[in-house]
């Protein structure tokens, strides 16, 4: 069944192409007459020929299979993603469907707590200077996945370093404001820091992505990613500082210094995690793929090459299902056949 498989998937494009160029440019209606057959009507049983291939050696998870026609139609040309996704829903949707996969599978290969650990042991382990490297990894996060995603990761990392202040301490005279202040100000630093890292892209939350169609339908214009990031990513810049101030400084101070134990609980986490595995790598090159074309998408689709645009379907929505697929279709690991992400 494995070796059906791994025929099927290359198979599936290799299908595809055969079919596109056996297809004639014309086809005769009548004794004298004929139709140009034009490259989408080929490119479409091209894409036909692919997708039933992949259905019948199940190649890849059959509901990642029907995802094709949505990603690939705009960058062959064959019809506009927001025609190809109006038999479904909105082409947003699909933004926020691929954003999730991808979130998903930063959560199952634990890049997530490796991004957060990471970020401590570059900040510190002053009371100050952890909530900082908790609120800039949570909102660097929340810019891709979605903000309750994003907290419900982050908060238990807080509570056990909230628990370690505790543990450490627990020879003083008991339990002060200090510590009950650093875990209060800690917790309430990733919710906010989560909903203001989600306001730099479109995908960080889905009122962004209802907000750029509702901008579309109502005044018709098209709000790119890079467009939302001129405005988002300014605001969580500002604002991240800003909530950072309020609560460690203002509402939650924390009266004591660096935490004891605290690197080597870093160091213990870090090396808990040990090198980078395959799967993390794997789900690391798409994200950061699936990021340039997002942010360098206007210019890509503007390039022309022997007069045509082969990148001008191209679109953010398009983006994030091919990063869904290539997420379905890269192995981790070839013997047991698993691969970055399966639909369950």
């Amino acid at each position: 069944m494995l070796s059906l498989r791994r025929i099927g998937l290359a198979a599936g494009p290799l299908l595809a192409l055969a079919v596109f160029w056996i297809l004639p440019t014309r086809y005769a209606t009548g004794p004298d007459t004929a139709v140009e057959f034009t490259t989408a009507g080929r490119a479409t049983l091209g894409m036909v020929a692919w997708m039933a291939t992949w259905w019948m050696t199940e190649a890849v998870p059959i509901e990642a299979t029907a995802l094709l026609p949505v990603a690939l139609f705009p960058v062959l040309g064959i019809t506009s993603i927001a025609k190809a996704a109006a038999p479904y829903a909105s082409d947003v949707i699909f933004l926020f469907l691929g954003g999730f996969i991808l979130g998903l599978a930063i959560e199952r290969w634990g890049l997530d707590r490796r991004i957060a650990f990471f970020t401590l042991r570059f900040t510190g382990t002053r009371p100050g200077a952890m909530t900082a490297g908790f609120m800039a990894a949570t909102a660097f996060l929340s810019m891709w996945i979605s903000n309750t995603a994003c907290a419900a990761m982050m908060v238990p990392i807080a509570i056990s370093v909230a628990s370690l202040v505790g543990k450490a301490r627990a020879g003083d005279a008991g339990p002060g404001a200090g510590e009950g202040n650093f875990g209060t100000g800690l917790l309430l630093a990733i919710a906010y820091s989560a909903s203001i890292g989600g306001i730099a892209t479109v995908i960080g939350s889905p009122p962004n992505g209802i907000a750029v169609r509702f901008i579309a339908q109502t005044f018709g214009n098209e709000v790119s990613f890079v467009d939302w990031m001129a405005i988002g990513l300014p605001f969580t810049l500002v604002f991240l500082p800003i909530a950072w101030v309020l609560l460690t400084k203002v509402l939650f101070p924390a009266r004591f210094e660096a935490i004891p134990g605290g690197r080597e609980m870093i160091a213990d986490e870090i090396a808990r995690l040990g090198p980078l595995a395959r799967a993390e790598k794997v789900t690391l090159a798409v994200f950061g793929c699936t990021a340039f074309l997002w942010i360098f998408g206007e210019p890509l689709r503007a390039v022309t090459v022997a007069g045509a645009k082969p990148l001008g379907g191209l679109t953010d929505s398009g983006v994030a299902l091919l990063a869904a697929l290539a997420l379905f279709l890269a192995p981790v690991d070839p013997a047991k056949g698993l691969r970055a992400m399966d639909w369950e």
